[in-house]
Parts: structure tokens; sequence; C-alpha cells
């Protein structure tokens, strides 16, 4: 009996001093956090947003800052963010424009796909040489894109004539730029651009950046006689207008308004509009380098814009 009484009193024994049976963790329900081990930094719970694709070209402008700097850095020089063709792929334009404007160049990197940028077009204006090539040609002559403020160091974004074409989807840009030759006589040509040429008057060379002078001016000064004359030709080399100023009494042959008019009668039937480009002008390479050179950019893009001109606002 006390055998008996004794194995019942170990059994409990050994029953009151087993551990429990461990609970399994609940799983973790919709929207909890998972908990980490300590000391180490929880997860995000969403990536950052990417950037947009505009940001992505700014960003690469600003890094490759090196490659569409200009080669001068004196006289007039400036920097626009611009899309001319309205292609989502950005350009940077750099020009420069030295001593009494006898010199001037543009260079146009454009960005691609892959965020890089590839030089698209480079001109180079000096001299009256194009006078003479114009009159020899007999028609109308190629040129490159050539731009810069009509106005300088004003700081206000700057207003240029555009014509589209929109079965073709392009848009041509007139602009007058002036030289002076070695006499110091300013020599004016007034040209039309685009970095999507199509087909015009006759002539096509693909969808590549281009431009044609629609004509020109020259003013002479005759010291002699104390006065100064302004020749006027076309496109093709036809003289069309001049105008004397002789001791203060101005004599106009043929209305110059005939000049002024080319590019009107040249793209009639084309939607006339009007381009806003603000220029960076003046700023040098170690002040862009040390200054906020992306929020410049990013102003001179958000100053790009292509709209019908007031004027024609119904």
């Amino acid at each position: 009996m006390k055998l008996f009484l004794c194995s019942i009193l170990l059994a409990f024994l050994a029953a009151g001093c087993a551990a429990p049976s461990a609970e399994p963790d609940p799983l973790p329900q919709t929207g909890d956090t998972v908990r980490q081990e300590a000391g180490t930094v929880p997860e995000q719970a969403e990536n950052p947003a990417e950037k947009t694709d505009t940001e992505k070209q700014l960003d690469s402008f600003t890094a490759h800052m090196d490659e569409w700097l200009v080669e001068e850095e004196q006289d007039w020089w400036g920097y626009a963010v611009t899309d001319l063709d309205r292609d989502g792929h950005w350009e940077i334009i750099s020009s420069e424009d030295h001593g009494t404007g006898h010199y001037s160049h543009t260079v146009i990197h454009e960005m691609d796909s892959d965020y890089e940028l590839r030089q698209v077009s480079s001109e180079v204006s000096s001299g009256n040489e194009i006078l003479q090539e114009l009159a020899q040609s007999g028609g109308p002559l190629f040129c490159g894109p050539l731009i810069m403020p009509n106005l300088t160091s004003t700081g206000a974004a700057q207003k240029y004539t555009v014509f589209y074409d929109a079965a073709q989807d392009t848009y041509y840009y007139i602009y007058a730029d002036s030289v002076k030759n070695q006499f110091q006589c300013p020599f004016t040509t007034l040209r039309a651009f685009s970095l999507r040429w199509g087909e015009m008057l006759g002539l096509s060379i693909g969808e590549e950046p281009s431009g044609v002078f629609l004509g020109y001016n020259e003013v002479e000064y005759h010291r002699e006689t104390n006065y100064t004359s302004v020749e006027y030709w076309d496109m093709a080399g036809n003289y069309i207008s001049s105008k004397t100023h002789n001791y203060g009494y101005l004599e106009e042959y043929i209305s110059p308004d005939t000049f002024e008019m080319i590019a009107d009668q040249l793209y009639s039937g084309l939607e006339e509009m009007e381009a806003q480009i603000l220029w960076i002008e003046d700023v040098h390479s170690e002040d862009l380098r040390e200054g906020d050179l992306y929020a410049l950019l990013q102003q001179s893009m958000d100053s790009f814009s292509i709209e019908k001109p007031a004027a024609s606002d119904s």
C-alpha cells in the first residue's frame, strides 16, 4: 500500500514540473509591421518617388556642363534650355558674340533617350562673305541654326517669330544676325532655321537641323559725301530695295518693308507663332560650378514656350 501511494506521488510531482507547451506566435495581419531584430533599421514601406523624365534631363545637363560651355567667355555669351522641335528631348543652346558682332557662334546639344548629350548643330557667322555667295548662287542658300538674344543683358525672356507646319510637324524660327565687316559697316542676314527641316523651297535634307538665308542688308557709310546707304537683297540675291540718309534727310527708293515681309511671304499658309527663350547671360564657368546651375537651367527651361502671338488672340 505504501509503495502504491509513493508511485502516485512521484507521478504527480513529475507532471507538475513539466514545462508548459509553447503557444505559436500569431501571423502578422495585413497592415502590421514585421518586427525587426534589435539594432537594425526598419525597411522603408515604399521606395522614394522616381524622378521625372524632365528632371533626369536637367540632371544630365548639369553633370555634363563641360560639354556645352562656350569656347570664349568674353564680350557676350549665353545659354538657353529649349525644346525647339517640341519632341520632349530638351536642347541646350550655347551662343557667343565677339568684338562688335564681327564673329558669332551657336552650338546646339540635344538630350537623347539615354540622357546623353549629342551635338546636333554648330554654326558660325563672320564678315560679309555671305553677300558674295548669295549673289553668285542665284537661289536659296542653306545655313545652320544661329540664334542669340535680340537685346542682350536685359534679364527678360526674348521673343522670336515662329512658323509652324502642322503637316510636317516642323517649326521654323526666324532670326536676324548682324555682324560688321572690316570697315565696321553692319551686315545683317535674315535667317530661318529648324531642327527638323522637312520639305521647303523645293529642297529637303531630311529631318536634320538646318536653315536658309531669307535675305540680307548692308549698311555703308560714305564719309566723303557724308551719307549712309542701306541696301536690301532677297534670298536669291535679287536687289529689292534701298534707302539713304543724307544730312538728316531720309530717302526711300523702295520700302524696306519688302525685306521685312520675306518670311511672311515664304511661310504664308503656315501658323504664325511666338517662341519665348530665357538666356543665362555672361556667367563664367567657375560661377556656374559654384552656384546652383540646376536652378538656372530649370528657370530657363520653365520660361520656354511656343504660343500664338498676343495680337492674334481673339
